[in-house]
């Protein structure tokens, strides 16, 4: 690999901003005193953004014991923390879509829409309190690989070269480029000055002892490894012990296991519709 793809990759100067609605979204909920009619006022100028949060809001995702009808009750049911997260998660679909159309960056796609959902699932069923933080790692953790594909030539045929294998996307990127996506991954939503909770999940997604938030690292680890290990990744490569371990840990017995894959199942069929490139 050529030193100056390597240096571009590395002093990552050059990597896309944060979609405009997602940072006025931030903006007004970093304010003290902010209104919901601002919020509203905003997030309805993007009709796609707020057809998908309603539809969302209805969704089997969420449950909501009526019909939601407007952004203001959407808002009001889902909760502001929840409306930043998903209109972040809704904005990144840009990314996917203006970067070069091709078979990776759709299935990375639908594997990030994927380990959200999956993600969020499992935090209800083990500590509800962050599950919407783990929503939004799990549709972010691998924005990396996009933009590594866009910077080294020939990157998307070394993944089909190790599809099938047992090799790891991440180890092989430490061994090619001494770089990897986690880390592209991480620094760009540091340029978007998301909190630190999220470049460090995204930075320790493959090696979840290493982060400073273990509780959210390790569930989308888990997410990740056991959709992989469904076929639902890139690559082939998952670790069932390392699975194990971590349904240890969280305390998830094989009936547990088997009511969130039912429930993943169920959920994902209609939102990768909704999440559709």
């Amino acid at each position: 690999m050529s030193s100056d793809i390597i240096s571009k990759l590395k002093e990552l100067d050059d990597l896309p901003a944060l979609p405009q609605t997602a940072k006025k979204v931030i903006d007004i909920l970093n304010k003290p005193d902010f209104s919901f009619a601002e919020l509203v006022s905003v997030i309805s100028k993007d009709m796609n953004i707020t057809a998908s949060i309603l539809k969302l809001a209805n969704s089997a995702l969420y449950s909501p014991k009526s019909e939601i009808r407007n952004l203001t009750q959407a808002i009001t049911f889902l909760g502001a923390t929840n409306i930043k997260n998903l209109v972040i998660a809704l904005s990144t679909k840009t990314l996917f879509e203006n970067f070069k159309a091709s078979l990776l960056i759709q299935k990375v796609w639908e594997h990030s829409v994927a380990v959200a959902i999956y993600s969020r699932i499992v935090a209800l069923k083990i500590s509800n309190k962050i599950s919407e933080e783990v929503f939004l790692i799990g549709m972010l953790h691998d924005l990396g690989i996009i933009i590594m594909n866009q910077y080294i030539k020939n990157y998307e045929e070394m993944i089909s070269e190790i599809y099938g294998t047992e090799e790891s996307l991440y180890e092989k990127e430490k061994e090619l480029f001494d770089i990897t996506h986690a880390e592209v991954g991480a620094k760009l939503v540091e340029l978007w000055n998301l909190p630190g909770i999220y470049s460090d999940a995204i930075k320790y997604h493959h090696s979840s002892e290493d982060s400073k938030y273990k509780e959210y690292t390790k569930i989308v680890e888990y997410s990740d490894l056991v959709l992989s290990k469904n076929n639902m990744n890139i690559v082939s490569f998952t670790d069932e012990n390392r699975i194990e371990q971590l349904r240890n840990e969280f305390g998830i017995d094989v009936e547990t296991s088997d009511e969130i894959d039912e429930m993943f199942n169920e959920v994902y069929q209609y939102e990768k519709e909704l999440f559709k490139l």
